[in-house]
């Protein structure tokens, strides 16, 4: 197991063993890593509902034009 975690992550002084300081620095990074994540899927969400609102108002503003007709799905 040290061994594998030596390959992937290239911490520690040999690969025979794994240092609490090791093991917590590379969990602290992924946790970075998953946060950064988490931030860009929700500045995606809040971009999409954007959207949504905007194409809602555009088709409720040519539903009451009489521009198209649309069965709603409440």
């Amino acid at each position: 197991m040290a061994q594998d975690f030596h390959a992937a992550f290239h911490v520690g002084a040999d690969d025979k063993s794994i240092s609490t300081v090791d093991e917590r620095g590379v969990a602290l990074a992924a946790i970075q890593g998953l946060y950064a994540d988490l931030r860009d899927r929700d500045a995606k969400i809040a971009d999409l509902c954007g959207e949504l609102a905007a194409l809602k108002d555009a088709v409720a503003i040519l539903t009451t034009a009489g521009a198209i007709n649309v069965a709603r799905k409440d």
